[in-house]
């Protein structure tokens, strides 16, 4: 679920403070499911 996928993101960005948490799981949750999984194996081949 989408709140799962936020969770991997900041883990893979290492974000660490609450607002950017709130604005990264704000633009995950608003973005189209099939760009966040694209992003999240882009970020997981770094």
């Amino acid at each position: 679920n989408l709140e799962n996928l936020c969770d991997v993101m900041l883990t893979k960005l290492k974000v660490s403070t609450i607002f950017s948490k709130q604005i990264l799981c704000q633009y995950i949750v608003l973005v189209n499911r099939r760009q966040v999984i694209s992003i999240l194996r882009f970020l997981s081949t770094q």
